[in-house]
């Protein structure tokens, strides 16, 4: 849902920032984006917490079952996740999404009232379920204590595709003289981590004997 909210409000409120200040307004709407960014961080760190025992409430669902683990640190946590096989080929479908979700693909080839609204229905129904997934599948993949962690390196590499996105496709535009092109990308891509999904296993839970 904050995720929906935000973007409602940037699409209400950056068009507002463009005009204003055009043909510059772009580079104010990103300033202003990165100061929010800012703004909320110092927020997080005040606010969130890595171990829900450090505000006094427990996991949702109860606490995982604690064994003889060793403690963890930030780099030996993240040496954990940078050795897991799992954890890089969910960062490298995360990448295309990063990389892919930004051109918008569908108005490539149906450029009209009604291709517009498809798209849009499209974009607004399967936008947010894939940083769920992930979250989930990172804690199937390396379990509770470690998902922070991989949550974390997956979302980087993410970033590091939603950067080389609209870099590439203004690249694309500037070379070819239309946007067409990089919308084909984006759907090529996107159908790339799809089939990257396919290739993710679920790690099966030990068994119980006795």
């Amino acid at each position: 849902m904050g995720t929906g909210l935000g973007l409602s409000i940037v699409g209400v409120a950056l068009p507002q920032v463009i005009a204003k200040y055009s043909p510059d307004g772009w580079r104010y709407a990103w300033f202003l984006l990165g100061g929010l960014v800012c703004i909320f961080s110092f927020v997080c760190f005040a606010l969130l917490r890595d171990n829900p025992a450090d505000k006094g409430t427990a996991m949702y669902g109860g606490e995982e079952k604690q064994r003889s683990y060793k403690p963890l640190t930030f780099f030996s946590a993240w040496g954990d996740v940078v050795r897991d096989s799992e954890i890089w080929k969910l960062g490298i479908v995360y990448f295309m999404f990063g990389f892919s979700y930004i051109l918008y693909i569908i108005i490539a080839w149906w450029k009209n009232t009604t291709g517009f609204y498809v798209s849009s229905i499209v974009f607004g129904l399967s936008l947010s379920s894939i940083p769920a997934i992930m979250a989930a599948a990172v804690g199937d993949s390396v379990g509770g204590r470690l998902a922070p962690a991989a949550l974390g390196f997956i979302t980087l590499i993410f970033g590091i595709g939603q950067s080389l996105g609209p870099a590439v496709a203004g690249w694309i535009k500037d070379s070819t003289g239309s946007f067409a092109w990089a919308f084909i990308l984006s759907a090529v891509v996107s159908l790339m981590g799809a089939a990257g999904a396919m290739l993710l296993r679920r790690k099966e839970k030990p068994s119980i004997s006795g």
